[in-house]
């Protein structure tokens, strides 16, 4: 175990000593436990938030694709036009 100091406003320290009584603690229990848990429910947030933002991209691009897919398929000419330009589609 590591030891830390900490400093706390008045009314901080008085909700921790309120909690630490209630529950038949010590106050340094007390704020190690809520340290822990709030370093257990934010330590990978940002990890978490980028899993979700990249699995929202996806979704959108795939939705996009799926138009432009769409939209070459029932037109032909578009694809002529694209081929016209250079590139080369093989399906």
């Amino acid at each position: 175990m590591k030891k830390i100091q900490i400093r706390l406003t008045e009314e901080n320290d008085k909700k921790l000593r309120e909690i630490a009584e209630r529950y038949g603690m010590s106050i340094n229990s007390v704020a190690s436990f809520i340290i822990g848990k709030w370093l257990d429910e934010n330590y990978d947030l940002k990890d978490r938030i980028l899993e979700g933002l990249a699995a929202s991209q996806k979704e959108v691009m795939e939705r996009v694709a799926k138009q432009v897919v769409e939209e070459l398929f029932s037109n032909p000419e578009k694809i002529k036009e694209l081929e016209r330009h250079g590139l080369k589609l093989n399906f």
